[in-house]
Parts: C-alpha cells; structure tokens; sequence
C-alpha cells in the first residue's frame, strides 16, 4: 500500500508478481505498515530482530507458523509475490440471504410488525432472483433493545413444500409468523427475515403428492418479471404490495446511502480518457 501511494511511476498500482527488483523498496517498509500486522504481532516480531517487510519475507518460515499459523505464513507468501486469494470473477453461491434493519423508532403494533416483515420479504425475494436462487425455508425473527430491563428476542421458521422465489408465495407464508413473534407490550427495535436452504433456479424440486398448474405458475412468474423489470427502470418500490404500507414510520431513511464500490467490483468507478 505504501509503494504504491508514494511511487508515482506506479499510478497508485504496487505489483509483486512484476520482475522489476523491489529489495529496497520492501526494506524500506516498518513491519507495523504491512497490511495485516496488528500491535501485538510487530511487537513479537520486532522481539526477534524482525522490523521491515523484506525481513518477514526472509525469516523462517517454522518459526512464523508455530507462533502465527497459517495466518502469518500467508503474509509472509503474499510479500513473496504468491497469491494465497486468488481473485474471484464470480461469487459462489449463497447459503442464506438475510434481509434485516434496524427501526428508526420501536414498532409497538402488530401492524407495524407485519409491515416491516413484508417489506424485507420483497426484498428478500428480489435478491433471491437476482441470485438465481429458490428458497425452501423461512425464518422471521424480533427482538426489543439488548440495554431494555426485560430484553425479548423470537424466531419462527416455516418449511415450504416447493422451493419459491415468488413474492406471492413467500409472503402468503411468512405473514403468519409475524403473529407468533409479536409480544404485546413489547417495543421492537429490529426484525427481520433470512432464506434458507437455498436452490438453484435451474433444477425445481417437485413435490410427491402437489400438482403444479405449469400455466398458472407461468403466467405468476411473468407477472413477477414484468414487476422486477419496472421497479429496475423507474426506481426501486414504483410498484409495490399493499402489505409494505406506504406509511412506514419506523423505517430507515437510505436516501444518502451511497454505492457499495469497495465491496462490489461492478461499482468501481471507471475514468475514461
């Protein structure tokens, strides 16, 4: 990170994997500016006479790990231009997807409940979609504040008989949970919901004993898309379901949310010369 802030020829890129000699340069490096190297390891290593990166990347490897791991060996390959994390052009896929925030303010209603629990649910679905994803399990859960004199805390989950990305069907299911994490009385500060058991929308698990309509189910799918295909173009909730509300006091405001460029390569920004 250093090279590559201060070496102007290198625009702001440092690569290890190059052939160009960079001895000096690493024997420059303190051991506290490696990335990854917190107090407690520099001061160890600087204990063992260890105090710039080129002198991590030539000390022993045994003695590294038996004090480190695996953890201290990856850095000291990594300063030898090795790639321990590979980059990956694809994410794998998920094992879950949650959807969960916290209120502005405490939903005291079981209205106000069953609004939030719908709202995550469509998004929640949306990702589903996005992923390529069926769900065939889900779970609802409320809790009050963690500093309240009598914290409550509930979940509920629901098996589906078929795997669904449907808004329809997932919100036909999870409504009625609502009801059972609901406690009178009880102010909730955040819910949520989480799919699980996940699968792939390219192979449809049927069931033994239903019937699937194939086209009822494919006049609902394109009902879906088309839904999905305008909120994609005129902005996200132009359409809606009625359960959401429009009047959603305990939700967050997320106008100055800004983009996820750090963790989502599609949203790097691009400068064009």
């Amino acid at each position: 990170r250093d090279l590559a802030k201060n070496i102007e020829i290198k625009v702001g890129i440092f690569d290890l994997l190059s052939p160009i000699n960079y001895e000096e340069q690493l024997a420059e490096i303190s051991i506290e500016e490696v990335w990854g190297i917190g107090n407690k390891m520099s001061s160890w290593l600087r204990s063992k006479g260890v105090n710039t990166a080129k002198q991590l990347r030539d000390m022993p490897s045994n003695e590294l790990k038996s004090k480190y791991g695996v953890v201290g060996i990856r850095l000291q390959h990594e300063l030898r231009g090795e790639a321990c994390f590979p980059f990956k052009e694809h994410s794998t896929k998920k094992k879950e997807t949650c959807v969960s925030r916290s209120f502005i303010r405490p939903a005291t209603s079981i209205q106000e409940l069953r609004q939030a629990i719908a709202t995550y649910i469509v998004k929640a679905s949306e990702k589903l979609r996005n992923q390529g994803q069926k769900a065939r399990t889900i779970k609802v859960f409320a809790r009050t504040s963690l500093y309240h004199p009598e914290p409550y805390s509930k979940s509920v989950a629901i098996n589906l008989e078929i795997a669904s990305n449907n808004t329809t069907d997932l919100l036909a299911a999870s409504l009625p949970l609502a009801e059972q994490i609901f406690k009178k009385n009880k102010a909730i500060v955040k819910a949520g919901v989480i799919m699980q058991n996940l699968e792939t929308t390219e192979h449809l698990q049927g069931h033994l004993f239903l019937q699937l309509k194939e086209k009822v189910n494919k006049k609902r799918e394109k009902l879906i898309v088309t839904i999905d295909q305008i909120n994609s173009r005129y902005g996200n909730g132009s359409i809606d379901w009625a359960i959401c509300g429009k009047n959603q006091p305990w939700t967050i405001r997320s106008v100055s949310i800004g983009r996820y460029s750090t963790t989502q390569i599609k949203n790097i920004p691009i400068a064009k010369a």
